[in-house]
């Protein structure tokens, strides 16, 4: 039981790095056309989208565990709320903001991608956003 439960979980990642990895590059071509004087952002979008798209199921399963287990709505509501402040935060990251790419790096829980990013972010800082 516990070997399936761990291939689920395996699947599911795969699952999430393969559909983030197809949304960012769909979404770092349709940017690329509109502005196709910039640099490219392949990269922070697949971070982007491989980042929101765990918080966002987990966000979803906790709400749903708060109300189906009967938990106080002050459980309910901070999930939402959190999740409130994970999608806004990668939506102002799409949008290319500094503070949003800092805190996306950070979310993701990830050493090896805050080195990654941190290398990425220091070398193309000045072209991303500050409000």
């Amino acid at each position: 039981m516990a070997n399936q439960v761990g291939i689920a979980i395996n699947a599911l990642a795969v699952l999430v790095l393969i559909s983030a990895l197809i949304v960012g590059l769909i979404h770092a071509y349709l940017w690329r056309r509109k502005n196709s004087e910039s640099l490219g952002f392949k990269w922070g979008f697949f971070v982007i989208y491989s980042t929101m798209i765990p918080y966002i199921l987990l966000s979803g399963f906790f709400a749903y565990a708060f109300v189906e287990n009967g938990e106080s709505t002050r459980s309910s509501i901070g999930s939402v709320l959190f999740l409130t402040f994970v999608v806004m935060t990668f939506l102002f990251g799409v949008k290319r903001r500094r503070w949003a790419l800092v805190t996306i790096t950070v979310l993701s829980i990830n050493p090896l991608w805050w080195i990654i990013n941190s290398i990425y972010l220091k070398n193309r800082w000045l072209e991303f956003k500050t409000t």
